[in-house]
Formats: structure tokens, sequence, C-alpha cells
């Protein structure tokens, strides 16, 4: 469906999860109230498919482009269905299940939405939509540390409990995600707006750009020329 306007909300919210730190994530790798999935490093997009109509819906829930090849594999549905997922290029990876033929799926288990995915999709021919893999205590653990090997986002640890809540919680929760971050120490060139600063590498004797980063709320703005240890992605 064309987009109608940037802020034709579309009564839909989707589920946002708070971070959590590696000490909680190892926790959760060994705990069987919990599955995981790999964090797709993509764009956040929402499927609905309406009879012959199929809408875009983004994470804050206004109404958006899909692109064509996902659309047209959303086409070959016979009924209805919301799914949530992430866009990678012309590829929906598909993690959740909110409503099918008219049956709101969100007051579920999580447990229970995820199986009627897989059923969803095993039931008609969709080449560009994928179901994202889910993983259980004990192969949790060697699952997160291929993933790192291979230089994936992250990963989504879920409450097999825990029904689809629009939003995000003030803390915590029981759907979760874990970021892979590595860190460096950069240099400090310049200072910038917004409690922001550039930062250079040194490659041999010779100076790179890497970037700027926002400073956290917590910590003294540094100085030009000042060593910092920074976190990032991979």
């Amino acid at each position: 469906a064309p987009v109608e306007g940037p802020k034709k909300h579309s009564g839909i919210q989707c589920q946002l999860l708070n971070p959590i730190e590696e000490k909680q994530a190892e926790h959760l790798l060994t705990n069987p109230d919990y599955w995981m999935q790999e964090k797709m490093d993509g764009r956040r997009l929402l499927i609905r498919k309406e009879g012959d109509i199929i809408t875009g819906i983004n994470r804050l829930g206004f109404i958006t482009s899909v692109p064509e090849m996902i659309a047209r594999s959303a086409a070959q549905y016979k009924g209805n269905f919301i799914l949530d997922g992430e866009a990678v290029g012309e590829t929906m990876h598909v993690f959740d299940l909110l409503t099918i033929s008219g049956e709101d799926m969100r007051k579920l288990r999580f447990a229970v939405r995820y199986m009627r995915l897989r059923d969803l999709l095993n039931a008609f021919y969709h080449p560009h939509i994928k179901i994202v893999d889910t993983y259980c205590a004990p192969e949790m653990v060697g699952m997160c540390s291929q993933f790192k090997g291979e230089g994936k986002e992250g990963v989504v640890f879920k409450h097999i409990d825990a029904p689809y809540i629009p939003g995000k919680p003030n803390a915590g929760g029981t759907q979760l995600k874990y970021k892979f971050y590595e860190t460096a120490s950069f240099i400090v060139t310049k200072l910038n707006d917004k409690r922001s600063v550039s930062l250079i590498l040194f490659e041999g004797d010779k100076v790179k750009l890497a970037g700027n980063v926002t400073i956290p709320p917590n910590h003294d703005i540094p100085s030009p020329g000042t060593v910092v240890e920074c976190r990032y992605l991979y």
C-alpha cells in the first residue's frame, strides 16, 4: 500500500525491548524459562495483511513502505495476519505473530505464538519471508557464542510465557536484547553539539577519522586530546 503520509498511525504498537549487559545475558543462557533468537540487523517492520492489502508498520506504529518482494510473498497467504520482524534488504525476518485470520494472539504465551507462526509460514510459499530460528537451553550457550564469532548484532531473550505487550517497560521486562559490543581507545579531536565529540585513531603514523560519539550524562565531556574508551557494535 502506498504511504499516505508520515503522520498516519496504524493503530498497532510494536513491542520494544530493554537492553541487558553481559552478566544478565549469561544467566539467561541457561534459564529454561527463556528462548533465544538472533537479533537481526535490519529495519523494524510489521506487516499487516487485510484481504489483498499489504501494509507496513514501523517501530513507532506509523504506516511505512514494504519492499516489493516481501509484499509479494505476504500476498501468497489466503488469510489475514499481522507479523512482526526485521526487514533486511528484500527479506523479512519474522520473529513474532500478533494476529492470524482475525484471532488476536498478543495475550497468548510467546511459546504458543511462535508455534502458530511456524505453522502459518509452513502453509504457503514465501521466498522473501523467513522465520527467525529460536533456541532453548542448553543450546543457547553454543549458539550465542557462534553468533558472536560470526559478527552478528546480538541476541534477544523471550520468556516462554510472556504475552506481546506494546511499547517498552520502564525497566526490565520479559523480552530483553543483548548486543555484542567491543571497546577501544580513541582520541578526542573536537567538541560537537549535544554532548558529542569527534574521534580519531592512528594507523601507523597517519590519522584516520573514527566518527562521533555521544557522552552519557553520567560522564564528564572530555577535552580535545583526551584518550577515551568507547563501546561499539561488532
